[in-house]
């Protein structure tokens, strides 16, 4: 390790455990005639592994690990065809890789997978390791901080041993690997205390950097030394791993959807009490929650909330406690949104608009925003905003056209749909119009157009003078000038 571990262990108790070490160490070094370094070790280097050695928990944390990013991955091969993805696309530029990503991911739970089953380094212990007899001195848990609220935790053995090489008795310190990342370890212990008989091993015929205590390493799920809550550590089943990661790519897609449904039905006038209420219940709700986590987090010290606050920084405590109830001021906000349009059942108002320009940023080539500027007709007010791609190309031919405008279920006026103005076809049976226009077709044959709106039930819907002379104006300065 690049750091030295950090016992938490008072003056008090660092004296107590030398002097337990020296009593221990002055006792006779005799193994009980029950020990035995394990059938795995009776054969000659280099030994096969055997099966159970693949069912401990060591490799089946391997395997965790391998279906946990084989679900992500499949997830994101499915879900690249759906029209969710797809129009989150337009604003998140990944996703359009997302097929690519999750194949990625699957190939790297392939590899997890092979590697775990054929060529782990740790099953080398059992294939070409030493076994060598020890006796544990003393034991205790040592933390490294890695990041912000963030501790690594690991067993700290002193061990005495018989040295292979002149039978005199040693005395060696061995670290495990890290058996928890999260912020607390007060769910483990040692199966084996002061004066227990273990296995050490080591990829030499003596004691080095590369020894360890045999039953740490989680390779024989029955002389498993490291336990969980009681009872001797195992992986997680495959069954769970796959379920709380599915729920989890299940709530990262309700979040996204929430977003894209917000993104539809914002509000762009009318009242504001709904939502106001809407994001104060939320919040309100958020708060009470967490109050209620904290309540029970101190009083039970689990370890999201109890140590994260014991922990972390100024920063990430002041995030931790304004997530709740951030998230239920959105939730609170979308829900009335959502409500407000669905069940909006109004006559729809069409605002004529003009259409000035379009904006598009991107971001370090991953975010990208669209805007589109109008003016609305008659009234000249003009208006920059937010709007998805697929709505803006449809003014991309006469830049004119109608929003279709709700009146929302609670007043919140929302955008139903947009409309361009386009050229119609006259049929023959229309009366004439003054202000139809004519065209000549390749074929040498004049046709009358005129300019309208085609709503979604297939009738048309006429537009104003004003707005009429100003497409074709627009339509006119389109028109390559003759050689």
């Amino acid at each position: 390790m690049n750091d030295e571990p950090v016992s938490a262990q008072n003056e008090d108790a660092v004296e107590a455990a030398i002097d337990e070490v020296r009593r221990i160490s002055e006792l006779p070094f005799e193994l009980p005639e029950t020990f035995s370094f394990g059938p795995e070790f009776d054969a000659e280097i280099p030994r096969p592994i055997p099966d159970k050695c693949r069912k401990g928990s060591h490799i089946r944390g391997r395997y965790t690990v391998a279906y946990a990013t084989v679900v992500v991955g499949a997830a994101c091969v499915a879900a690249q065809g759906t029209s969710l993805v797809r129009d989150w696309a337009h604003f998140l530029l990944p996703l359009e890789y997302l097929d690519y990503v999750g194949f990625g991911l699957m190939a790297v739970s392939a590899v997890i997978f092979l590697v775990a089953r054929f060529g782990d380094r740790t099953l080398g212990y059992i294939k070409d390791g030493h076994p060598i007899a020890a006796r544990i001195l003393a034991i205790e848990t040592v933390e490294r901080v890695v990041a912000e609220g963030v501790r690594e935790h690991r067993f700290l053995a002193t061990v005495d041993y018989l040295d292979p090489r002149n039978e005199s008795l040693e005395m060696a310190q061995i670290v495990t690997d890290e058996f928890s990342a999260t912020r607390s370890a007060e769910h483990y212990s040692s199966a084996v205390g002061p004066g227990d008989y273990v296995t050490l091993v080591s990829m030499s015929p003596f004691v080095d950097d590369s020894t360890k205590v045999y039953g740490f390493l989680g390779l024989d799920p029955e002389r498993e030394l490291i336990l969980y809550r009681g009872e001797p550590r195992k992986a997680t089943p495959a069954w769970k791993v796959m379920l709380i990661t599915s729920f989890v790519v299940g709530l990262i897609a309700m979040l996204f959807k929430s977003i894209d449904v917000i993104g539809r039905y914002f509000p762009i006038g009318g009242v504001n009490g709904p939502w106001i209420i809407g994001v104060s219940v939320g919040a309100g709700i958020g708060v009470v929650l967490l109050l209620v986590a904290l309540v029970i987090s101190a009083k039970r010290k689990k370890v999201v909330f109890h140590n994260t606050l014991r922990d972390f920084g100024l920063f990430s405590k002041v995030v931790l406690c304004f997530a709740p109830p951030l998230l239920g001021a959105f939730l609170g906000y979308f829900l009335p949104c959502y409500l407000n349009a669905i069940l909006d059942s109004s006559e729809s108002r069409f605002q004529e608009i003009r259409v000035l320009n379009f904006w598009q940023e991107t971001t370090n080539f991953v975010l990208r925003r669209y805007e589109m500027e109008y003016e609305e007709f008659p009234n000249g007010r003009q208006e920059k905003r937010s709007m998805h791609p697929e709505r803006m190309n449809v003014f991309s031919e006469t830049y004119a056209g109608v929003i279709e405008i709700g009146e929302g279920r609670y007043g919140m006026h929302w955008i139903r749909d947009v409309h361009p103005v386009s050229l119609i076809v006259m049929k023959g049976g229309e009366p004439d119009d003054d202000a139809a226009l004519s065209a000549e077709m390749d074929s040498g044959e004049v046709v009358r157009l005129k300019l309208a709106v085609t709503l979604p039930d297939g009738s048309t819907m006429p537009i104003s003078d004003r707005l009429r002379e100003d497409v074709i104006a627009q339509l006119e300065s389109d028109v390559p000038a003759a050689d």
